[in-house]
């Protein structure tokens, strides 16, 4: 979360999506902000911190900021055990932690409307004291849009009409967008449903029926993937950089894979991605078959492209962005790339369409809705 603006009453906030190249070559397995509840940022007056190039929010600068006081509803979803302060603590599977106070302030977003904004009261996050995590400088924090309270997406619930949308390039950043964006594809929208796990709804599940190399059904058993079961389930997660498959499916698609593609396989040190290919020119990424996930729903199938299904990691090689699941399967953000994708939690309906670098790149430099 990149802090753009500061006034002495309110805060208003630029929410982009920092997309960077350590990330992309970052092996570990974290689910991080797609399904976590706690939005977070680091404060002035911490005793640890990582490095970042926006000012740090200084409570004492905004008239809103309250401490949550405890045994409060706000408090309970994060500090049972509250004594005198509201603390929370927000630790992800990537080694990512951040503990500080749970407070609240007024927080203002700029609409699609250029030059006009929408206020919204006692907003809850976390004042993060003690942060810790391998970031890119231009990121202050993480925004957390799970579905429980007090996910910022739940906060603003009625505000947003229960919707955020993002599309994610293949470099930069990307903004993620509440409500409706004023420029949203409506050609080729594909959809599929929105799941939860019975026990633990805060991540996002999806029912994965299938896997086509070209048009080669690998056809998966029934019951590979169930979305009530969660070892068995499938988490979308824009956090997690690359996708997790269980060893069933994993094997079936890399080696399906591996048949089909007519280039030289090489071994690139540094990475734990075993499945890479040398690639010298755009020609040779035409003997690369694109990767379709199949899910149910309106025409819910997600078409990879091998230039999204790789990833560049050194001069002239590229290696599959899908790994063994480690605790559990993910589907995320690099095979999201150039896709528009909206949760709608109202409906429980995710949606995507396809579109290009550029495509995605102005989607992300419209206003904010």
């Amino acid at each position: 979360m990149r802090q753009a603006l500061e006034s002495s009453n309110s805060r208003i906030v630029d929410l982009n999506w920092p997309f960077f190249e350590d990330h992309l070559l970052d092996d570990s397995h974290g689910r991080t902000s797609s399904p976590h509840s706690i939005t977070w940022t680091q404060c002035e007056g911490r005793t640890i911190c990582f490095p970042q190039s926006a000012p740090l929010f200084h409570p004492l600068n905004s008239d809103t900021y309250q401490k949550v006081e405890c045994h409060t509803p706000f408090c309970d979803t994060v500090d049972r055990d509250c004594d005198e302060t509201c603390n929370y603590a927000a630790d992800y599977e990537d080694h990512l932690t951040s503990y500080g106070v749970f407070s609240t302030v007024t927080v203002t977003f700029e609409t699609s409307n250029e030059g006009t904004f929408v206020t919204v009261p006692t907003v809850a996050f976390g004042c993060g004291e003690e942060n810790e995590g391998v970031f890119g400088r231009e990121v202050a924090g993480i925004v957390g849009v799970g579905r429980p309270s007090p996910s910022l997406i739940n906060q603003l619930g009625d505000h947003i009409n229960h919707k955020f949308s993002y599309c994610l390039p293949e470099q930069g950043t990307s903004t993620l967008f509440f409500g409706t964006p004023a420029h949203m594809p409506v050609l080729n929208l594909k959809s599929t449903s929105l799941l939860f796990l019975p026990n633990d709804p805060i991540y996002y599940i999806l029912d994965l029926q299938d896997i086509s190399v070209g048009i080669t059904r690998l056809r998966i058993p029934p019951g590979s993937f169930d979305p009530t079961d969660e070892q068995r389930s499938l988490t979308i997660d824009s956090g997690t950089a690359y996708t997790y498959l269980h060893r069933l499916v994993y094997d079936r698609l890399s080696q399906s894979l591996d048949r089909a593609i007519r280039l030289q396989r090489v071994v690139v040190s540094g990475t734990n991605l075993p499945l890479c290919y040398r690639v010298q020119n755009n020609l040779d990424f035409l003997r690369i078959p694109a990767v379709t996930f199949h899910f149910p729903g309106n025409n819910g199938d997600w078409k990879v492209g091998p230039r999204t299904l790789f990833v560049p990691v050194a001069p002239g090689a590229v290696c599959m962005g899908i790994l063994l699941d480690i605790h559990g399967s993910v589907f995320g953000a690099l095979i999201q790339r150039d896709m528009f994708v909206e949760y709608d939690l109202g409906r429980n309906l995710l949606s995507f369409s396809p579109t290009d670098y550029k495509g995605c790149i102005a989607f992300s430099r419209t206003r904010k809705a």
